[in-house]
């Protein structure tokens, strides 16, 4: 994920660890050292300065309401409670943040929906992702107003606010 922060009130978070952030920052989140290492190196080729956490999507080491906009690419078929990510992710937002998401979706035709459930298990196993989550839904479910949709296949794009209070 890459957020940029904006400096808000915080409510105090027990035993959290919480990293620091500049009031304009980038910050990419990723469970692997290996992706972190590649987007090091490839944020220096293009001349960005973003700063590198490792953590978890469901246990993001940032206080609540500290970023304006967090973006992901095909992370909610990787983690294992898609719903506690995205609840995580929302978290971390500001009230009148956004979350921008793409990532493919359980399609919705029957006969392929089939298919996809069948087919799940075995990438889960082989390759990581899980091809059939109903990610609109998850959103929805995390407390997500769903602001936006472009549906093209199994891909979404997704502008999500969080739901007002």
């Amino acid at each position: 994920m890459i957020q940029e922060p904006r400096l808000a009130s915080t409510t105090p978070q027990p035993q959290r660890r919480t990293a620091t952030l500049r009031a304009t920052a980038r910050v990419a989140v990723d469970v692997s050292r290996p992706m972190l290492q590649r987007a090091r190196r490839r944020s220096r080729s293009l001349g960005r300065s973003v700063a590198l956490v490792q953590a978890a999507a469901e246990a993001l080491p940032f206080r609540d309401r500290t970023f304006q906009t967090i973006t992901a690419t095909c992370v909610f078929c990787s983690v294992a409670d898609p719903v506690g990510a995205l609840e995580e992710a929302r978290r971390v937002m500001l009230p009148d943040g956004q979350a921008l998401l793409l990532e493919h979706v359980r399609p919705a035709n029957p006969v392929l929906g089939s298919v996809f459930d069948w087919l799940s298990p075995l990438t889960r196993r082989l390759l990581g992702p899980e091809i059939n989550r109903r990610t609109e839904q998850n959103v929805a479910a995390a407390g997500f107003d769903l602001a936006q949709v472009r549906r093209n296949g199994i891909w979404r794009e997704i502008m999500a606010r969080p739901h007002s209070i």
